[in-house]
């Protein structure tokens, strides 16, 4: 059994089978500001929908500044990969999110902002991060082929009943601080600009902004449907309708495209 010396007192590792899951994400939750420092971390017990099934997620991590968010699965390693693992995360990847569970996260947090969470649920689709207490290195393929990330958090109990914790892993993406959003030509409507994170754009429906590209100054309106967000050229867009591009702001708070690549397919 693995064991840890901190502090002069010995910490030894808990079984898979002495930690009750309930346990496990408490003690995940209350380390999540050391854990993931760019995020608010809340609980999110609320049943989801995709087009084939429902379940119930653990967790969400929210980007600070509402442009990416993450769904937590806290699993145990005892727990079957291809029966109980798998199929939730696909669930999750895939599940619808608008308004019910913008006002389900305000609830539970009132640090957040229900405008913006309502906006970034309009944006890119959340990637699940599976929370796992032991080493499981057979979930990391499958997992990657559903687009999640594995993160293994090991639980130490001292004799006093203190814990510490050993992270192995991947960590949730870092967003540098000026980034606003992705966007790309819809490929329905090649005119428009699909917003993957529109909480940063700092308009609403409707209302119009100025972003430079390439030494010239183009304006933009926004429209929203109730699950997406563009941006409509209110002249003719100097941008190629093959690439992606960012949004980024800079210190003196305009907005810029900066060319990413060529789209893929």
């Amino acid at each position: 059994m693995s064991k840890i010396l901190y502090n002069d007192e010995w910490y030894e590792s808990v079984s898979s089978t002495a930690l009750y899951e309930d346990e496990f994400e408490r003690l995940v939750l209350s380390r999540s500001v050391l854990l993931y420092p760019n995020y608010l971390t809340t609980q999110f017990k609320k049943v989801v929908q995709s087009d084939t099934d429902a379940t119930e997620p653990d967790m969400a991590l929210i980007d600070i500044q509402y442009r990416i968010w993450w769904i937590i699965e806290v699993e145990m390693t005892h727990h079957s990969l291809r029966d109980h693992v798998l199929p939730q995360v696909e669930i999750l990847s895939k599940a619808k999110y608008g308004e019910s569970e913008a006002d389900y996260l305000l609830a539970q947090d009132t640090r957040l902002e229900r405008d913006k969470l309502v906006d970034m649920m309009k944006g890119i689709q959340p990637r699940v991060l599976v929370i796992v207490n032991g080493p499981s290195p057979a979930w990391k393929e499958p997992l990657i082929k559903l687009n999640a990330l594995l993160q293994i958090i090991e639980v130490f109990r001292s004799e006093k009943n203190h814990h510490i914790v050993r992270i192995n892993g991947e960590n949730p993406t870092m967003v540098q601080n000026n980034l606003v959003s992705m966007c790309h030509a819809d490929t329905g409507m090649p005119r428009l600009l699909v917003v993957s994170s529109p909480a940063g754009l700092g308009i609403t429906q409707g209302q119009k902004c100025e972003i430079e590209f390439e030494g010239g100054l183009t304006e933009w309106e926004r429209i929203d449907s109730s699950t997406g967000v563009w941006l409509n050229p209110l002249r003719r867009s100097p941008l190629n309708s093959e690439y992606d591009y960012l949004i980024i702001r800079d210190e003196i708070g305009a907005l810029h495209f900066q060319t990413i690549g060529r789209r893929r397919v």
